[in-house]
């Protein structure tokens, strides 16, 4: 009688431990079975912008400039990207050793004198300026700041900046200097920053 209840006794335990077995490694295999996901959408964000100079036209200088004339030229920039970004722009004028005449007609020698003049708007304001000796070249780096003068405006998308200037300016040089007859170049640039 006593050889027969331990048997059944161990019986009973071997399928308890296997029933314990099967819903432990079923939990596991269930465990490993399952699965979630998500699925988070970034959209990237852009910076781009546009350069525009609606009043500038070729044709007002087609024939030479004058000393001391004044032709329009209007340099802005446009966000069309999907970010603020911060807005700064690099102008780059020739300069040359000249003579320089004055309202009265009293010429002045003037070394490194810039050949064109403008007058920066005040929502501008002078980071840098960098003497290339090699090109002949001056390059002044503005930075957009708005309506206040120390602090960094953001242009948002479908943003512009006002003019950088509204006209540029040949320098009242001397006749007989070598500028008659040769091209000169003002190149602007713009640049974006993402503000983010």
């Amino acid at each position: 009688g006593v050889q027969i209840k331990k048997t059944k006794k161990i019986k009973k335990t071997i399928v308890l431990l296997s029933v314990i077995a099967c819903l432990v490694i079923g939990g596991i295999a269930a465990f490993y079975a399952d699965k979630e996901a998500k699925t988070n959408v970034f959209t990237v964000g852009s910076v781009s912008i546009d350069l525009v100079e609606p009043n500038w036209d070729e044709d007002n200088i087609k024939d030479g400039m004058m000393p001391n004339e004044t032709v329009p030229k209007d340099p802005y920039v446009i966000n069309n990207g999907l970010n603020d970004a911060f807005i700064y722009m690099s102008v780059i004028v020739p300069y040359k050793d000249m003579q320089i005449q004055d309202m009265t007609g009293a010429i002045t020698d003037v070394e490194d004198h810039e050949v064109f003049a403008y007058e920066t708007n005040g929502d501008w304001v002078l980071v840098e300026s960098v003497k290339d000796e090699t090109n002949e070249v001056m390059k002044h780096i503005y930075a957009y700041v708005g309506d206040d003068d120390s602090t960094l405006e953001t242009l948002a998308p479908n943003g512009t900046t006002p003019t950088i200037f509204d006209e540029i300016q040949f320098a009242n040089v001397a006749s007989d200097q070598g500028l008659e007859g040769t091209e000169l170049d003002v190149i602007v640039n713009a640049y974006a920053i993402q503000t983010e």
